[in-house]
């Protein structure tokens, strides 16, 4: 029995039972001093410490309490409302890169279409394994924001995704890479010119050495590899990843067949090894720029 609402229950010896209890020692007052000696119990019990094994489970004050059950919905919803933000905005970056991509593909392809009729005394054929393999990693990074934006849980959002603590640092770098390569892409085409669209040397090729080409001899490719590792960031795609080492290689097999030929007796000959010992391939030299800094 309980002596006081909420106290813990008494023990047999403590209820008047036992020997030696007030109550058997107290004539003609059993009955007040047997209330009163509950009393006191009940309350000494109820302000011990709790003992061990006492206290509450944690399902009675955590994640099954009352309180979390009627705050677990609106914190579910808070972060769906978080997700879906993200996605918005990832949908809508991605629908200004695939714009922009557009439109700077429809503007080279009208600066390169004269070459593409143009007589060649010497052309460049790639393996068919490197040549398909590099159209598809050259193409895969400008179509792929459209695919983001088309069906964001397959492209974003999937196990060919991944996820980190950084993500948004490396999505930040990605976009700088990206707006790097398409600013680099659209200078080189149009210092390039029609000779752009020339696998090989055409007849009346000239060696170019304005524009980003004062710098490095292959800008374009250096381009693309910048768009294809941003665009991979961005959204933080394995299947980009894959096709900007893919694109890596196959420009490796590309700048190194052009330069062979470019310094044959086909191509340019003495010229392009001078303007080769001069400037970098992918980057500009640190030597040469000094070189220029101590010019009179």
């Amino acid at each position: 029995m309980r002596g006081h609402r909420g106290a813990h229950p008494i023990p047999h010896d403590a209820q008047g039972g036992g020997r030696g209890s007030p109550t058997c020692e107290v004539a003609g007052g059993a009955g007040r001093t047997r209330t009163s000696d509950r009393r006191i119990m009940s309350l000494t019990r109820a302000s011990r410490w709790p003992m061990k094994g006492e206290f509450p489970s944690a399902g009675q004050g955590g994640a099954g309490s009352p309180v979390m059950k009627r705050i677990a919905p609106t914190l579910a919803n808070a972060s769906r409302l978080k997700d879906n933000v993200s996605v918005a905005m990832i949908r809508l970056l991605a629908g200004l890169m695939a714009a922009v991509g557009a439109s700077v593909w429809l503007v080279i392809s009208r600066w390169e279409r004269p070459g593409r009729s143009a007589d060649l005394r010497a052309r460049l054929r790639a393996p068919p394994l490197i040549g398909v393999a590099g159209d598809v990693a050259q193409v895969a990074p400008l179509l792929y924001p459209v695919l983001v934006v088309i069906a964001p849980g397959w492209a974003y959002e999937s196990w060919a995704n991944w996820s980190s603590s950084i993500d948004l640092i490396l999505q930040a770098a990605g976009l700088g890479l990206w707006v790097l390569g398409m600013t680099l892409l659209l200078w080189a085409s149009h210092a390039l010119g029609q000779y752009l669209s020339v696998n090989g040397v055409a007849v009346d090729h000239e060696l170019v050495t304005r524009g980003p080409y004062r710098y490095v001899r292959h800008p374009v490719y250096a381009s693309f590899a910048a768009i294809a590792v941003g665009t991979t960031l961005v959204f933080r795609s394995y299947v980009l990843l894959g096709l900007s080492v893919v694109w890596i290689l196959s420009s490796a097999w590309w700048v190194a067949a052009e330069e062979r030929l470019f310094a044959s007796r086909d191509g340019f000959g003495d010229a392009y090894r001078r303007y080769a010992s001069q400037t970098g391939r992918f980057l500009p030299r640190v030597r040469r720029a000094r070189g220029q800094q101590n010019a009179p």
